[in-house]
């Protein structure tokens, strides 16, 4: 039985992006106009999977995602919950420009795909974008490409101004870009927030 519509919400299972991303991006679209306010509940999964007609693991994975981005949160005993995003960063979001779901290339969806642990399928690299680009900031940059870490301990001012517009567009956090840190990864980051927020002997409990 296809999907019916729901919360104005339709998918598509012809189209070749998965019901659960198409369900992600409707939630997350309703979600920047305003139609699901913020701080109001959203159905149960049990009741969004039987009102669009699909699975529920369908319906978990999409709001799984729609948590990791900051849009929704649980709320113990409550249920899930529209996270407030400030409305000038919610009308930003709208209008930015995304690939429709129908054009989506086919081909590369359909290729296997190699499940080794924290091994991507190196086929799909795309070697040619990634060497006009490196020609290029070779270009601009030279030499300092290489050596950015000795005098700009933060990161690379571009790297941080695209984040920070990412962070603003995606999840309505408002930031300059000077506020946004990289690092070599998870660890490096929690070291360097427990040096900012902890005194020595204070305790921590880590989930």
């Amino acid at each position: 039985m296809p999907p019916r519509p729901f919360l104005g919400i339709s998918l598509d299972p012809g189209l070749p992006a998965p019901l659960q991303a198409q369900l992600g991006d409707a939630l997350k679209q309703l979600i920047q106009r305003g139609a699901l306010a913020g701080g109001s509940a959203l159905p149960s999964s049990r009741d969004l999977a039987g009102h669009l007609r699909v699975s529920r693991n369908t319906v978990l994975g999409a709001l799984d995602r729609l948590i990791g981005e900051g849009y929704v949160e649980a709320r113990a005993r409550s249920g899930l919950f529209v996270i407030r995003i400030e409305r000038d960063a919610s009308r930003s979001a709208t209008r930015m420009r995304s690939l429709p779901v129908a054009r989506a290339p086919r081909p590369q969806l359909e290729r296997p795909i190699a499940f080794r642990p924290s091994q991507p399928d190196v086929r799909l690299f795309p070697l040619a974008q990634w060497n006009r680009m490196r020609t290029r900031a070779l270009k601009r940059h030279g030499w300092r490409l290489f050596d950015y870490q000795n005098h700009l301990a933060a990161g690379f001012p571009g790297l941080r101004q695209r984040v920070a517009e990412y962070l603003r567009d995606s999840r309505g956090v408002r930031c300059e870009w000077e506020q946004v840190a990289i690092t070599s990864g998870s660890q490096q980051a929690l070291h360097a927030l427990a040096q900012l927020l902890l005194a020595r002997g204070d305790r921590v409990l880590m989930e």
